[in-house]
């Protein structure tokens, strides 16, 4: 189901941000929300992506994790995400995937814009995640845990900390089936909940 509370006034411009656990189903909520609504999708994964190719590094998700935090730890924690709304430019509807600290929730907010929280089991998450079959997704489950559980609590401002960023999401989306037509539909009452 969708879960929601009141939103603030928006401006004219509506940034959406994404954040959710791996394999929650982020990205495929994100390209529907843009293919629907005519944003501009933005992804975290493919922005450290290519930086890592462009550096030489091997994609994985500790390496992606790391130079997030690195950018963090360089230039603050909201450093990733402003990076990626200058790539978008100031005039455009956008939707960002994935939103991974609280200082990039502030950011958000602060521009007025509307955090949705997407998760589903944890077991159905690394299922999604191995049949994704991305570099970053050949892990065992107890990787996969381990892994997440390093992303969920962080109390450095610049790293990860999906457990607050996910208490902090005004709207929730439960994604626990892989029927993608059921997803679409909860994005569709989601546009009409945000007068889109």
């Amino acid at each position: 189901g969708i879960t929601t509370i009141s939103f603030p006034e928006r401006g004219s411009v509506m940034i959406i941000g994404i954040t959710g656990p791996n394999g929650s189903g982020k990205s495929t909520v994100a390209k529907a929300m843009a293919d629907q609504w005519g944003f501009v999708y933005l992804s975290a994964r493919e922005y450290l992506t290519e930086e890592l190719n462009m550096a030489n590094v091997e994609v994985t998700r500790m390496a992606m994790n790391e130079l997030a935090n690195q950018i963090r730890t360089a230039e603050g924690p909201i450093a990733l995400f402003e990076r990626m709304l200058v790539k978008a430019g100031n005039h455009a509807n956008i939707v960002i995937e994935s939103v991974r600290c609280p200082g990039e929730v502030d950011l958000l907010i602060q521009k007025g814009g509307i955090l949705i929280g997407v998760d589903a089991p944890r077991q159905l998450r690394y299922e999604r995640a191995i049949l994704r079959g991305s570099s970053t997704d050949k892990i065992s489950i107890e990787q996969f845990v381990r892994e997440e559980e390093l992303e969920a609590t962080s109390t450095d401002p610049n790293k990860q900390n999906i457990s607050t960023c996910m208490q902090r999401a005004e709207i929730s989306i439960k994604n626990d089936s892989d029927n993608l037509e059921r997803l679409q539909s909860k994005i569709i009452i989601l546009g009409q909940r945000l007068g889109l």
